[in-house]
């Protein structure tokens, strides 16, 4: 039965009601007390009650009405509408202007390349080596790895990240020869789909060589495949 607590909490109440109610009243007809039942019932006058042909009647027309009383309030529960934000099973946390749906987790590679520098000059992001890459929408999470597989002279590469407007969405500059940038579902929202650029700089170091990897989170709707151009 698909019914919300509240409507299962009236329904059992109502229930017990009806049937303290028919108990209650077979005990007056029969001239016994609650006191009575509780202390001293006299059960042989209740055997002799349920004999009487008439009374007997009219207590199985009585549970008969409960039955169908009890049957009439769930049909009444069961074609009511929820109220809003509830669905059946329970209610829910979710407003009622979101559209609920299933979604599928895609791993897309968007970089896979290398790199190199004779020399690294600082603050001369001119410099840098472009890794153009798209992302398109429904993206959930945007990963860029750089690591440096050679270099002397204490080798250091930058990682900055421009967005589809040529304005710069993410950055990383930890010192060092690898560096990791990381946008999440909330991030790319902010810059929206389109082509993204990777900028590798040269900040010190002498031969310098790097390889860069960049994936791409989609969560694809249920009706759809792949991720939206």
């Amino acid at each position: 039965m698909n019914l919300s607590a509240g409507a299962w909490a009236t329904l059992i109440f109502a229930s017990c009601i009806l049937y303290g109610g028919t108990l209650y009243f077979i005990l007056i007809a029969m001239h016994i007390s609650p006191k009575d039942l509780m202390t001293n019932l006299n059960y042989k006058e209740l055997k002799k009650y349920w004999n009487s042909s008439q009374n007997a009647k009219y207590m199985m027309v009585g549970f008969l009405g409960i039955i169908l009383v009890i049957f009439g309030m769930y049909a009444a529960f069961k074609a009511s509408p929820l109220p809003e934000g509830e669905k059946d099973g329970g209610p829910s946390d979710i407003p009622g202007d979101v559209i609920i749906m299933n979604w599928t987790s895609v791993r897309e590679e968007v970089l896979a390349g290398s790199g190199s520098f004779a020399i690294g000059r600082p603050n001369t992001e001119s410099d840098a080596a472009q890794h153009p890459f798209e992302v398109n929408e429904h993206a959930y999470g945007l990963y860029i790895n750089v690591t440096s597989t050679g270099g002397t002279a204490r080798p250091d590469l930058d990682l900055y990240l421009e967005g589809p407007s040529g304005n710069q969405v993410g950055s990383s500059a930890s010192g060092g020869a690898d560096e990791a940038l990381h946008m999440d579902e909330k991030d790319l929202a902010r810059a929206g789909p389109g082509i993204y650029t990777a900028l590798v700089d040269p900040y010190t170091g002498l031969n310098l060589e790097y390889t860069i990897t960049g994936v791409v989170i989609y969560h694809i709707p249920e009706n759809e495949t792949e991720p939206s151009d």
